[in-house]
């Protein structure tokens, strides 16, 4: 039975799956590079140019690869979400309960919709 096995065609499959899995594996990691690459953000700076008398003049404005950093992101997103969570109107925490009272009518109650069986 040990030797009813084509050991060579096994192997082969074997092989080609490992490989199969394993270039797909690096065709992800390349793609998934490039999306970082796409949508790193190109952030616009002013360049200004010194005259004689110290002044700065700012010319055109210019777009440069600017990386922005994990910390920088993070720190810029921390700094918008306090930002922004302060901007609603202060809300005491008190509750108020009040009672409403209401004339029943078939409508609104359900005791209209009872029978009234009595039994003895």
């Amino acid at each position: 039975m040990f030797l009813a096995i084509n050991w060579f065609n096994t192997t082969v499959i074997t092989l080609l799956g490992f490989a199969i899995v394993f270039v797909v594996l690096v065709l992800l990691i390349f793609i998934l590079m490039g999306f970082g690459a796409i949508m790193q953000p190109k952030v616009k700076a002013e360049t200004s140019v010194k005259t004689e008398a110290g002044h700065d003049h700012p010319t055109e404005t210019q777009i440069e690869d600017v990386k922005l950093t994990a910390n920088t992101t993070a720190a810029i997103a921390m700094a918008l979400h306090l930002y922004y969570a302060q901007q609603h109107d202060e809300e005491p925490m008190e509750i108020h309960i009040t009672h409403i009272t209401r004339n029943d009518s078939p409508w609104n109650s359900k005791a209209f919709g009872m029978n009234n069986l009595h039994r003895s």
